[in-house]
């Protein structure tokens, strides 16, 4: 298969791994395309026996890294900000926008309190989080991507779920963790 088509098959999913790492939507697509021109440059060194979205991942996390770095050299940096305007709701959900386009007065706060939430992760937990729920990749696939085993990326889910719930206020959650 060629390089382009590897790379827009493995876009979205390396777009979450930037959005993990930089807890920042917009900067996220710069990594990703930036880690792209890279790995194109370094198509020689990558073994097609391995994983391609492996592989990329790593260049991603690694240009997310580098990232970070200039930006807290240049200035500093406020809370990460996942995004800075309304979401829809995926599947099949109310629509956060009312007919004339404008966004919900309740569901502006509600976004923002997820975007808070998911802001207060660790960018491995964030991006553990993204890849299962969003992608609904396996702990094994989320693994690979993230260069950590299997059963610590199955922690990271679960504590961040966890943490979600709480800073959410989810009442259903049980002191366990563990949703009614």
């Amino acid at each position: 298969m060629a390089f382009g088509d590897l790379a827009e098959r493995n876009r979205h999913t390396l777009w979450l791994v930037a959005v993990g790492m930089t807890g920042d939507r917009h900067l996220a697509e710069d990594v990703v395309q930036e880690a792209l021109a890279i790995a194109w440059k370094k198509i020689d060194q990558f073994d097609p026996a391995t994983s391609f979205p492996a592989w990329t991942a790593a260049i991603v996390r690694h240009v997310a890294r580098n990232q970070r770095r200039k930006s807290a050299r240049r200035k500093p940096v406020p809370p990460a900000q996942l995004d800075d305007t309304p979401a829809r709701v995926a599947g099949g959900g109310a629509s956060p926008i009312d007919a004339r386009g404008q966004v919900l007065p309740d569901q502006q706060q509600f976004d923002d309190r997820v975007i808070g939430a998911l802001g207060g992760l660790s960018e491995t937990a964030r991006s553990c989080l993204l890849l299962r729920t969003v992608k609904a990749l396996s702990y094994e696939a989320i693994a690979q991507l993230l260069d950590i085993p299997p059963g610590t990326a199955m922690s990271h889910v679960y504590r961040a779920r966890k943490a979600m719930r709480q800073a959410l206020g989810d009442d259903s959650a049980s002191p366990t963790g563990e949703v009614a």
